[in-house]
């Protein structure tokens, strides 16, 4: 799968160019370039490893798997030299293997707009789909006049507005966005310093760490 008729044209148009122009490889046809690119692009897997460099590239297992936010499978990159993709949970016998494309910790906005932008789609998992996350909670906010929890009305709306389950208050969904980013950032700054968060009104985190 490549996504040809979701990408732009401009990347694309640039290595063909490159390709064909500036390496003198024109016997492969701009068609077949794209393709190709797109490909690389959509189905390999970045390997990171402290204290090595980046690559890319095609795992007979994990390139094959399907993106889930509640996945059954994880890529373990704690060695330099393989990628080790390990169950998660139990898999039955010709169950879809799925892994994370995005971070797990990632708020139902930010992970669904990574999605968008790096795989060409809207995701509608179990996770998604859910209200609370499937019970984790991790995009539940709390509201600022009963303390009540403020879910999303429709979850695989992006401007969907939240309300609080208590007092019915609601927030528009831009609101609701800018919370998870100042969230998002005290959590990232969390790991960063090996700390503890002090105070949070995300309900996940809350949750979490009270």
């Amino acid at each position: 799968m490549d996504h040809g008729e979701d990408r732009g044209e401009r990347d694309q148009d640039h290595l063909v160019d490159l390709i064909r122009r500036r390496w003198k490889q024109d016997q492969f046809s701009p068609e077949i370039i794209r393709r190709v690119e797109g490909i690389l692009d959509i189905n390999t897997v970045e390997h990171r490893v402290p204290g090595a460099e980046s690559a890319r590239g095609f795992l007979p297992i994990t390139s094959l798997a399907s993106h889930s936010c509640a996945s059954n499978s994880i890529k373990d990159k704690t060695n330099p030299k393989f990628v080790i993709t390990r169950a998660r949970t139990k898999i039955l016998k010709g169950e879809e293997i799925t892994f994370h494309y995005t971070g797990g910790l990632k708020g139902r906005f930010m992970r669904r707009k990574a999605l968008k932008a790096g795989w060409f789609f809207w995701c509608s998992c179990s996770r998604c789909s859910s209200p609370s996350e499937q019970g984790s909670e991790i995009n539940t906010l709390i509201c600022s006049s009963c303390s009540g929890l403020v879910r999303p009305v429709s979850p695989l709306d992006q401007e969907s507005i939240y309300s609080c389950e208590g007092c019915k208050d609601e927030l528009s969904a831009k609101e609701a966005e800018n919370r998870e980013q100042e969230l998002t950032k005290q959590l990232e700054s969390f790991y960063r310093k090996k700390g503890f968060l002090r105070s949070s009104s995300w309900m996940g985190w809350r949750r979490a760490w009270s």
